[in-house]
């Protein structure tokens, strides 16, 4: 459930209480708090003018979130996309992953193109879709759940700056994590460095001890199901037909 009301409470103020968590994301500042009165409250701060853009209060049950402060003059554009900052741990309480990544189809396959902003996983996804006919399912976020005994990938209507969003589920091949390289290859991760790939990339509440377990729990099995490929790459099309040979290879291999 999603509701407004209004809040007044200053920086200052909400300074005085426990931190939880804080980040910096441009010129933008992202901290959540520990609410007195129950439940968490999410800040988004301009750091330059030390100034509440968004101030959210998500009850303790996961279940309610509340918009307490919107001062971005966007008609509630802003408010709502900022949502995608809250929704990983609800997620979790259904027992959902949300990766930092591209959610692609392509000839029934759901495929995850995960990696730090910046490393070219968008150009990447969008030369599949382009040489491959690929659907770009969601540009930004890959929301997973176990449904009967398979991983699938889901749309939602959060997908960062791509704006690349469908409304379609799709069976999960792999997750794949990019490097950028002067060659294209690829490389299976197995283990340890595969566990850790996947958790750096995953969006979870580290704060929320009973809700970083479930993440924990969830990721190894996510990791006995998926196979998990690093594909060091250029942006150009040898890079997707190097992936789809991999692809295409694990399969044969099933």
């Amino acid at each position: 459930m999603i509701e407004r009301t209004f809040d007044n409470r200053t920086i200052k103020e909400l300074e005085k209480l426990v931190l939880l968590q804080g980040e910096t994301a441009g010129q933008f500042e992202r901290r959540i708090y520990k609410d007195p009165n129950g439940g968490t409250l999410w800040l988004l701060m301009q750091i330059q003018k030390q100034k509440i853009y968004l101030l959210y209060h998500m009850s303790e049950e996961l279940n309610c979130i509340t918009l307490l402060q919107d001062n971005t003059n966007s008609a509630g554009t802003m408010a709502f996309a900022h949502l995608t900052w809250l929704m990983p741990g609800v997620f979790l309480k259904y027992d959902n992953l949300t990766f930092h990544g591209v959610l692609l189809e392509h000839e029934n396959r759901g495929i995850i193109i995960s990696a730090a902003s910046g490393t070219g996983k968008t150009t990447h996804a969008r030369l599949w879709r382009d040489l491959k006919n690929a659907l770009i399912i969601n540009g930004d976020r890959a929301l997973c759940k176990n449904m009967d005994g398979k991983w699938r990938g889901y749309g939602m209507p959060w997908s960062g700056t791509s704006g690349e969003q469908m409304n379609r589920n799709i069976p999960i091949t792999a997750l794949v994590i990019l490097k950028q390289s002067k060659t294209n290859h690829t490389e299976i991760l197995k283990g340890l460095d595969a566990f850790a790939a996947v958790m750096k990339n995953l969006q979870y509440p580290r704060w929320n001890a009973g809700l970083a377990g479930t993440a924990l729990d969830l990721v190894n099995e996510f990791l006995s199901d998926i196979p998990i490929i690093k594909l060091y790459c250029r942006p150009d099309d040898e890079a997707v037909d190097v992936l789809n040979t991999a692809l295409e290879s694990l399969e044969h291999e099933v």
